[in-house]
């Protein structure tokens, strides 16, 4: 899951996005999606068929899917083999992995739909202000800001892999073997398969992760990715962004003017 908020302290709750806000990206391997300024525009690979083209206010693009939200009701196109939420879905927020994922409701519970081969469609229960899916697993901050994870890789009792890190964040997001989350200082703590953890260079204001991948924002925009555990790598794209998304090993950023910028696409 994106983050497009820079800092924040206190208890929080689940709320829609103002619209018009910030432009967003969201890539899959072989596409790209992007929200600016109440539409969405998708370049390569999509299903195809009618969706709403004005008035948006979200947008979850992933393999084989797309949906987009307006007036509070999201709307979905995908390939029919693949899950998609409830068709009435009014869900605060989305996040989906290749055949599953989980919605914010807006009193701040979780539902998750698609696949249950790891214990994913299980989420705990409480008040939530954010979550994020991965492979086969999934992370969600409360309102304290706390986290709590569930499916696997996070459900094996090997080394600090069940373990989130304590205290408060405002965003995390989830790969295919590991999560990192941001704090309201832009300080970031991530996890992974191994147990270890490790810290990336910052501070940032936007996380994002995808298939062994780890992508943020500094504040000046610059777009910066890691694989699990090491330093800071080339920075794929030059430019300054406003948002991001690294499905991995392809990264894409978005312009304040709503411009995508992605490396080549693999698929």
């Amino acid at each position: 899951m994106i983050a497009l908020w820079l800092a924040c302290s206190g208890p929080r709750t689940p709320s829609l996005p103002e619209s018009p806000w910030s432009p967003s990206v969201q890539a899959t391997l072989n596409s790209e999606c992007v929200l600016f300024d109440g539409a969405a525009s998708c370049d390569g690979w999509a299903p195809s068929g009618p969706l709403p083209q004005e008035g948006l206010d979200d947008l979850v693009h992933r393999q084989g899917r797309t949906c987009v939200r307006s007036g509070g009701l999201w709307s979905c196109l995908s390939d029919e083999h693949l899950s998609r939420p409830p068709a009435d879905s009014r869900a605060v927020a989305l996040a989906m992995w290749f055949d599953w994922g989980c919605a914010l409701q807006g009193d701040g519970s979780l539902s998750c739909f698609g696949e249950d081969f790891s214990g994913q469609q299980s989420p705990p229960t409480g008040d939530f202000v954010s979550v994020s899916v991965g492979d086969a697993e999934a992370c969600a901050i409360r309102t304290d800001g706390t986290l709590v994870c569930w499916g696997s890789p996070f459900a094996e009792p090997s080394g600090e892999v069940g373990n989130p890190p304590a205290g408060a964040f405002v965003d995390v997001a989830v790969g295919s073997y590991g999560a990192c989350a941001l704090a309201g200082d832009g300080s970031t703590s991530c996890w992974g398969r191994d147990g270890g953890h490790w810290i990336l260079a910052g501070p940032f204001v936007a996380l994002d992760a995808g298939h062994q991948l780890y992508c943020g924002l500094d504040s000046d925009g610059v777009l910066h990715t890691w694989t699990d555990g090491s330093s800071d790598l080339a920075r794929p794209v030059p430019g300054s962004f406003v948002g991001l998304s690294c499905p991995g090993p392809r990264v894409c950023a978005v312009t304040a003017k709503g411009e995508a910028v992605c490396t080549p696409r693999t698929g």
